[in-house]
């Protein structure tokens, strides 16, 4: 299952947009960051 999840990160009192999209399955735990969003992709 994939799911997709928009947020915002506090860079000191700067807000910057998040979007994380995670997979849930079976297996070992892990986290793999894959790269910073930037700002043109808004």
């Amino acid at each position: 299952m994939v799911a997709r999840v928009r947020t915002v990160a506090f860079e000191g009192v700067d807000v910057r947009p998040v979007d994380a999209q995670v997979q849930v399955s079976g297996g070992m735990p892990a986290f793999t960051k894959v790269r910073p969003i930037t700002a043109w992709e808004y």
